[in-house]
């Protein structure tokens, strides 16, 4: 079924577009993006005024951000099982070296998440010539 998903389109973007409205994520296999550009424009003699925001798409987005806490907190709790039975003293704690790791994976994911939303936006100016005044 995993097969199906694939696309292999040259577009950068997907979503809709209205005559006033537009909804577009990122086009990607690989990495998946957990935003959306949801905005309007207006059309003027020459000029075109979009306006626009991200939003997170709310189940990837907090997914991404919750995944990592959730682990940190299954890991502590298996280690603290397994490491309770076997009480090895003098030793350093391996707790607090998974504790450190889980850390730094959750403030990696949401640095992840941060240049992800910079980096569609500024493919989005980018690719549609928007000049953002």
């Amino acid at each position: 079924m995993i097969f199906f998903t694939i696309n292999f389109s040259e577009k950068p973007f997907y979503g809709f577009v209205s005559k006033n409205e537009f909804a577009i994520s990122k086009n990607s296999n690989i990495k998946s993006m957990p935003y959306i550009i949801r905005g309007d424009f207006k059309k003027f003699e020459d000029k075109t005024e979009v306006d626009y925001e991200i939003k997170p798409i709310k189940f990837g987005y907090y997914w991404i951000k919750l995944m990592s806490i959730i682990f940190l907190i299954i890991a502590l709790l298996a280690l603290f099982v397994v490491f309770s039975t076997f009480n090895n003293s003098g030793e350093i704690n391996p707790m607090i070296l998974v504790f450190f790791f889980t850390l730094f994976f959750s403030i990696f994911a949401n640095v992840d998440l941060y240049l992800k939303k910079k980096k569609f936006e500024k493919l989005f100016l980018k690719n549609l010539k928007i000049k953002n005044i």
